[in-house]
């Protein structure tokens, strides 16, 4: 990618995403592209994140929420952590984006019902 590319993508992106989750996310992908972790792998752990993030939020107490809201950070970071390992391990998705809509999208719903 080239230098003009990569700063128009970067000026796209999410603020938070630029500052916060991609830099956690590499430090992540700097620990996982040479193990036998697969993007997928980290997909489903950000569902089950999520949900677990959704599922505090519904306990109502104000810890379970400080809970919900560290989980739903890891929850994002984890999300960024996907697509850049796949990259770091040149894989090729083979679904594209659609094939992972409803697993990214079905924690979204439990964060609203636990609130």
């Amino acid at each position: 990618m080239s230098e003009e590319t990569e700063h128009s993508l970067k000026d796209l992106a999410e603020p938070v995403n630029v500052y916060i989750n991609n830099p956690i996310a590499k430090k992540f992908v700097d620990v996982l592209k040479n193990t036998f972790v697969t993007p997928n792998q980290v997909t489903y752990l950000s569902v089950v994140v999520g949900f677990a993030s959704g599922y505090s939020f519904s306990q109502g107490t104000w810890i379970a929420s400080a809970i919900g809201g560290l989980l739903l950070e890891l929850t994002l970071v984890l999300d960024c952590v996907d697509g850049q390992l796949a990259r770091a391990k040149k894989w090729r998705v083979t679904g594209g984006d659609s094939s992972m809509a409803l697993p990214v999208t079905l924690p979204t719903w439990q964060w609203f019902l636990g609130l």
